[in-house]
């Protein structure tokens, strides 16, 4: 429950920036042509940090990944030009998201940071947004 209530709760929040979200990976082959979508996933371990007093596990701490994938401005004299300005303008859309308080799910984000920008060799560059998230007791 924990992964499936992290992902729908970060889905809700960052769906009216970009409405086109993926969960934990990209899709290999989509029916429409997307200029800019997301993926929102779990990249690391998540960690239990206290047994409740019944012996049930209440409190996590693990990090949510948010890549925006954004398509290439292709011109005949770079056919890889990355859209700066727009993947700029979601990811600071996305970060002033932060802090994120879903008590219905139970769980907070926050801190979140750009570990950088890349081509992913297939006419998207892509910034990847990290932020720790804590479950709430």
């Amino acid at each position: 429950m924990i992964i499936k209530d992290l992902l729908q709760g970060m889905n809700e929040r960052l769906k009216e920036i970009v409405p086109v979200i993926y969960p934990f990976e990209r899709p290999s082959a989509v029916k429409d042509t997307l200029d800019e979508f997301l993926v929102i996933s779990i990249p690391s371990r998540i960690v239990n940090k206290e047994i409740g007093k019944d012996n049930d596990y209440n409190w996590h701490e693990a990090v949510v990944e948010v890549e925006i994938f954004v398509r290439d401005k292709k011109t005949s004299s770079n056919p890889n030009l990355a859209r700066l300005e727009r993947i700029d303008g979601i990811a600071e859309q996305i970060q002033n998201v932060f802090p994120i308080k879903d008590t219905k799910r139970k769980f907070s984000a926050v801190r979140p940071y750009i570990l950088g920008i890349k081509s992913d060799g297939n006419g998207f560059h892509e910034a990847i947004i990290h932020a720790d998230i804590t479950t709430l007791i």
